[in-house]
């Protein structure tokens, strides 16, 4: 796991570095283990990419994953059976998914992103919630990103059609995000993902 974290560091989410180590058949364990001459000659990294893994040790990683441990966030690396394919399948997928609440069945269930301004209108309001609604009730995953605004009427649409709902955050999970949406947050913790 350590490994993966690590990646995630010097690489960030969704590098197409990484999707490039694939390629390659090379794992993060692979590539922590290279030395510096090694890690320029498998030819996919950058420059501040390279310079980064250098910079960056391990304890980095191991100190994430206590403080998952600590906020019950399970860390789901790309290699585990429950990193959901249909994510696997996008152009630069997550090295590490970190998530709080359970995941849904991505692979089996089908999925809405519904996302939109935060300064929205009565009838922006009215459409997410109502579309959320209605596909949470015909079966649909809802998907958005829990900012103030149409996100918002999103998730609670699903919430209130008893829908499971995943809130993907544009940051890291030990940043403040949206502190005025925690309540909603901490419900969606306990009813989606």
């Amino acid at each position: 796991m350590k490994y993966y974290v690590w990646l995630q560091l010097c690489l960030g989410q969704g590098s197409k570095t990484f999707s490039n180590l694939l390629e390659k058949e090379l794992l993060p364990k692979d590539v922590y283990s290279m030395t510096a001459l090694m890690r320029k000659q498998v030819g996919v990294f950058s420059k501040g990419e390279l310079e980064k893994m250098l910079k960056t040790p391990i304890e980095d990683a191991v100190k994430i994953i206590d403080e998952c441990n600590k906020k019950k966030i399970k860390i789901i690396k790309y290699t585990d059976e429950k990193y959901p394919n249909t994510l696997k399948t996008i152009c630069n997928p997550p090295i590490v998914l970190y998530v709080k609440g359970s995941l849904p069945d991505f692979d089996n269930t089908p999925v809405i992103s519904i996302v939109g301004p935060r300064k929205v209108s009565e009838f922006g309001k009215k459409a997410s919630y109502s579309l959320s609604y209605r596909l949470g009730k015909a079966g649909f995953i809802v998907v958005s990103g829990g900012a103030v605004g149409s996100d918002t009427y999103a998730h609670i649409g699903a919430l209130k059609a008893d829908a499971k709902t995943v809130l993907v955050m544009g940051c890291g999970f030990n940043v403040s995000y949206l502190e005025e949406n925690r309540a909603l947050r901490e419900h969606i913790e306990k009813c989606g993902c």
